[in-house]
């Protein structure tokens, strides 16, 4: 069938107008859809600002008038009820402390063991520093210590953080109140007030540790003994190390056994060379190293086996009384359970005292 121009022309009016038609449909359906949406959005908005509005209107009913009034004072967590149900400020302080080891287990706050801590915290308590219901338990108050200190080490200084009671009732003087409840072998130094967020483990720079010893205890094992049959397995094992070891058989010390051997001991003296060997030796462990052998509870490739070391000092003997004394001191960024000395073996040399200079 063919068509005319005439019937094309009509043609492409009436599909025009069909297309036409088409889209005004489709406009028509789409303009409510689209103003459903923004009526929905609408009324979210104002729904959510009404709420926001009926909480400010119940916050400030519940203020007062004065929406920007100073709120009413608060019972602090950092008081403590007196006798007569006052509340007692508790404020964060170090306390300086000094002692003698000499029958404790140790430093650290370990029940039912005698400690330096459970001695320094029952005295605090007796004084009113730390109130009834924090008297069970140290960590209420946040006990912590710059330095642990193992069973029979002493200290001339350490430091313990922890919330005391500043000024307890009936209490003039704290300190010197603390120090008639503690023994003679445990001595508050002073009290110092610090930051709330002062805590002595976390906050300490550096550890001093010094440690005396008795010069015969350079002298090599005695012959025959099992320390001497160790001391030539390791040299095999370690050439390098122990080349610079004199073997025990050919120390002088040894080549007589008249008299007492500990009288003997005690009236040794070290010599140049001893003294000498023993600086170079303890100069190898200053710095950053791996201490895995000397803790326990820990693995080899561990990051916390690695410690800084900032300086280690070996000082000229001292003769006190009839024996001779070697001071050795370590100076560290931090140290771990047993790295510097494990527990004492027992000793058949009687204790001492080191007059104050």
């Amino acid at each position: 069938m063919r068509l005319d121009s005439g019937s094309e022309a009509s043609g492409s009016a009436a599909l025009s107008e069909e297309g036409n038609s088409v889209s005004t449909d489709l406009l028509a359906t789409s303009q409510p859809s689209s103003s459903k949406e923004a009526d929905h959005k609408s009324k979210a908005k104002q729904a959510k600002s009404q709420r926001i509005k009926a909480q400010q209107r119940a916050y400030a009913e519940k203020r007062g008038r004065n929406h920007w009034a100073p709120r009413e004072p608060r019972e602090s967590k950092e008081e403590e009820e007196g006798e007569e149900g006052k509340r007692l400020p508790k404020r964060k302080v170090a306390l300086l402390i000094g002692f003698c080891g000499t029958g404790c287990h140790g430093m650290q706050y370990n029940p039912p063991h005698r400690t330096i801590e459970g001695i320094l915290f029952d005295a605090l308590v007796k004084a009113g520093c730390v109130s009834a219901d924090n008297a069970d338990d140290p960590t209420k108050v946040a006990l912590s210590r710059a330095a642990r200190t193992d069973t029979g080490v002493h200290a001339a200084g350490n430091l313990v953080s922890m919330k005391i009671i500043r000024e307890p009732e009936g209490v003039a003087d704290v300190m010197r109140a603390v120090n008639v409840h503690l023994p003679p072998e445990v001595r508050l130094w002073g009290i110092v007030r610090t930051a709330n967020n002062f805590m002595a483990r976390t906050s300490c720079d550096s550890r001093v540790y010094e440690y005396l010893f008795p010069s015969y205890m350079l002298l090599p094992p005695k012959p025959g003994t099992k320390m001497a049959a160790q001391v030539r397995s390791d040299r095999a094992l370690s050439d390098e190390t122990f080349a610079q070891v004199e073997p025990g058989e050919a120390h002088p010390f040894w080549a007589t056994e008249e008299g007492d051997e500990l009288q003997r001991k005690r009236a040794w003296r070290v010599g140049l060379e001893e003294m000498t060997r023993l600086g170079e030796l303890i100069k190898v462990f200053e710095g950053t190293h791996n201490f895995w052998n000397y803790t326990v509870g820990k693995e080899f490739k561990e990051k916390t086996v690695k410690r800084y070391m900032m300086s280690l000092e070996v000082r000229d003997p001292q003769v006190v009384g009839d024996m001779e004394w070697i001071s050795v001191k370590f100076h560290g960024q931090s140290f771990m359970l047993h790295q510097i000395v494990r527990s004492p073996q027992p000793s058949q040399t009687p204790p001492f005292s080191v007059p104050a200079s």
